[in-house]
């Protein structure tokens, strides 16, 4: 992840780490025995699938780090042999559906994480 800057949160409860960089934002929220990994809608078309390698990457080391298997809601695939090119297509139409929806309200989708 070179050139990818990270700022790393603990909170007691769990560590937030958002990491931003030329392939896209990605934040892991880690609890212990849980974990989850968002990425902004601000990746329409090709600028998704940087963002959604970023995060499988980062879900990767979750995973062997911590025993815990991933799962990704928003195709119905586990993070192991899942289809980068389906989550990068979701999160594609959903950074379209979200700009059209901000832009109704007069916001920029850079003006939300």
């Amino acid at each position: 992840m070179s050139g990818t800057a990270a700022n790393c949160e603990d909170f007691g409860s769990d560590l937030s780490l958002r990491c931003e960089g030329p392939q896209g934002a990605v934040q892991l929220v880690y609890s212990g025995t849980k974990a989850s990994i968002g990425v902004p809608y601000r990746y329409p078309g090709d600028l998704a699938l940087p963002a959604i390698t970023q995060a499988d990457h980062i879900a990767t080391i979750v995973e062997q780090e911590t025993g815990l298997a991933g799962y990704d809601l928003h195709v119905n695939q586990p993070v192991t042999g899942g289809d980068l090119g389906l989550a990068a297509t979701k999160l594609g139409e959903m950074t379209l559906l979200a700009r059209e929806l901000l832009a109704r309200r007069g916001l920029a989708a850079e003006d939300v994480w």
